[in-house]
């Protein structure tokens, strides 16, 4: 199934949408990797073991791979609008989640759910860029 846009957006704003989904991509790459370098930390804190650790570390990427084509179809179904900001908020809520958290097993579960998350928000990027832009702004948009 392919969303076709009826109205499209004029050309400035579409570029304020692409400054967003890239943050959006940004922020999943950065926490895919931004817990190591709270690693120390964890361990002290959170009292967590080296399994833990490594968990907190994998378990993020795992979710996200399992998940991403689902998140990739639920924005075919849904809309890749309304499958992204579900994916943005329950991406910042998990995110908060794992800040907050108070012991190792409670961090891995919560970087569960943040790459489970992760899975809506990523794909419809894609999607997002495909759908905006149509004409030969679209590479421009591509290599931002």
């Amino acid at each position: 199934m392919h969303q076709i846009v009826s109205n499209p957006l004029d050309s400035s704003r579409r570029w304020w949408v692409l400054a967003i989904v890239v943050a959006a991509q940004f922020m999943f790459g950065v926490d895919a990797f931004i817990v190591n370098v709270a690693i120390p930390t964890i361990a002290v804190e959170l009292r967590a073991s080296a399994a833990q650790i490594e968990a907190v570390i994998a378990i993020y990427l795992i979710a996200y791979a399992t998940l991403v084509v689902t998140g990739g179809r639920l924005g075919d179904i849904y809309g890749t609008r309304n499958v992204f900001i579900a994916g943005v908020l329950g991406f910042t809520v998990t995110s908060l989640w794992c800040g907050l958290a108070q012991s190792g097993p409670e961090l891995i579960l919560a970087r569960l759910a943040q790459g489970a998350t992760a899975a809506l928000m990523v794909p419809q990027v894609l999607a997002t860029l495909h759908l905006l832009f149509t004409d030969s702004s679209r590479v421009r948009a591509f290599g931002i």
